[in-house]
This record gives structure tokens, C-alpha cells and sequence, in this order.
């Protein structure tokens, strides 16, 4: 088993055994992402990545009018996301619109929610489930988001690949951080945003901190990725890496562990 492997089966268990609420599943839209609503139009793209059972996305299709895509590698993540979105918004069918269509498991074919260039008119989240290099790598998606989320999607690469033998390729494209950032700069319209949420170093410190938490990253890390990625941090008030908190789940309790918060903006280049 590969280490992909052994982490894809690790997070399916979660999703799968119904006592094993995945320690990262929030009960409400991240507060993050609220904060910017005032400056997310509506008609807005945003795009989940990581999303599990992607309840900001769902606010964002339905609440906020967005044109919210969310991905996750983890079908029972993705099929768990789209029953809720069903529950929270049922479906119009009198009006021809399913709310919600999971790419790739329905087959592509099927286009009762979208217009003819692909643009959903009734709403409701589209999902994409599988590997997000690989989902993300048509050139539809490029330069065509307003907002990319990313709530701990990024810390769970690795920051470089091992050497690997000249007997087994390695993967196209890699799958690290770095690949991650400069993934999300090609995706962000020009003067598109990227909210960067990761685990925080300090974590390693004092009392119960450590023990319950993601991968952990310190400042100078994120910003080396993101600025080799080819992102800047925004230059609005509120906007930037600052440290903080992860929002409150089952797992984290009253003391969610330290995190780092950045929004970051595709850097153009200068001519």
C-alpha cells in the first residue's frame, strides 16, 4: 500500500464509520470564508478544495447566489456533502433543476442544470470527486475562479517528494505544496483571491497543545510556497497571514489548535 493509499483509506474511514466524525468537520459555514462575503460578489466562482462535506460551499451556491465548485478526494465525503445539500435545499424539480451534480459519477453528458457553455442556471454545488491535480487540470478550470478555499487542504502534501527509484516513475504531476500553490495561482482569475488555512508550528508547545491537530507549518514555510506557488498576500485590510485558531469541532472542543490564516491574490506578472 502506498502512503496515497494508506491516507485515502484513513480519511474514507472517517466518512465511513459513523463514530469516527472526521476531527476537521465544522457544523457550520467556516466563519472564515463569511468574513469575506462583503467583497465576494454575487455570481462569485469559488472553488473548495478539500472540501469533505463542503458546507461553506453549499452557503455559497445557495445563500450568497455563488458558483460554487467543491472537490474532494474522498467519495463518501463528496456523496455525504451532496445528501445535505439536498436536505438543507431540496431539489426544484419542477423547474428542471437538481440541486447539486457530482462530475464524473453521473457522467459529463448530464447537463439538465447547466447552459449550453457549462454555467449551472438553477444553482446548487458542483462536485468533483478524485484526485484535485488531476479534476483541475483542464483548461476550463484555469483563470476561471474568484475565490479558491483552502481550509486544510494544503498542509496534508508533502513539502518535496522522496527520490524514488529509477524503476518507479514518480508522479505526475507531484503532488507537494508547492504544486498545490502554483495549482491555485493557474486556477485564480487575475486579481482572484486564495484563503489559506494550515496547521501552525506553535502547536509544538506547552501544556495539551500538539496532541490534537494537523500538519504544522511555520510562517516562513506557507509564505515560501505560496510565493514560489506565484501568490502575494492580499493587499485589502483583514487580508494577509496572521495567526489564529481552527474553527471549533467534536474534536477540537473549547480550544481549537493554532493555525496560520492568509488570503492571498494571484501575483501578476509585471510587464
Amino acid at each position: 500500500m502506498t502512503e496515497d493509499d494508506r491516507l485515502l483509506h484513513k480519511w474514507r474511514n472517517y466518512y465511513i464509520n459513523p463514530s469516527a466524525r472526521p476531527p476537521w468537520e465544522t457544523s457550520s459555514p467556516s466563519s472564515f470564508v463569511l468574513a469575506l462575503l462583503p467583497s465576494l460578489p454575487k455570481g462569485s466562482k469559488t472553488l473548495e478544495l478539500g472540501c469533505g462535506l463542503g458546507l461553506t460551499s453549499i452557503h455559497l451556491a445557495h445563500a450568497c447566489e455563488c458558483r460554487a465548485t467543491a472537490v474532494d478526494l474522498v467519495p463518501e465525503a463528496v456523496a455525504q456533502g451532496r445528501a445535505k445539500e439536498r436536505e438543507l435545499y431540496p431539489p426544484e424539480r419542477e423547474e428542471g433543476v437538481e440541486g447539486g451534480r457530482i462530475e464524473g459519477s453521473r457522467g459529463d453528458d448530464d447537463r439538465s442544470a447547466f447552459t449550453s457553455e457549462g454555467e449551472r442556471v438553477g444553482g446548487g454545488v458542483k462536485w468533483l470527486v478524485g484526485d484535485l491535480f488531476t479534476l483541475l487540470a483542464s483548461p476550463r478550470h484555469k483563470g476561471q475562479y474568484d475565490l479558491i478555499i483552502d481550509i486544510q487542504c494544503l498542509h496534508t502534501f508533502p513539502s518535496s517528494l522522496p527520490p524514488f527509484p529509477s524503476s518507479s516513475p514518480s508522479p505526475s504531476p507531484p503532488r507537494t505544496r508547492l504544486a498545490l500553490a502554483r495549482l491555485t495561482h493557474s486556477l485564480l482569475k487575475p486579481g482572484g483571491r486564495a484563503l489559506i488555512v494550515v496547521g501552525n508550528d506553535k502547536e509544538k508547545y506547552g501544556g495539551q497543545q500538539g496532541k490534537m491537530g494537523p500538519s504544522l507549518l511555520s510562517k516562513e514555510e506557507v509564505m515560501e510556497f505560496c510565493r514560489e506557488g506565484g501568490l502575494e498576500e492580499g493587499g485589502d485590510e483583514g487580508e494577509g497571514l496572521r495567526e489564529g485558531r481552527f474553527e471549533r469541532t467534536e474534536a477540537y472542543g473549547e480550544h481549537p489548535p493554532w493555525c496560520w490564516v492568509g488570503v492571498f491574490r494571484r501575483k501578476e506578472d509585471k510587464k
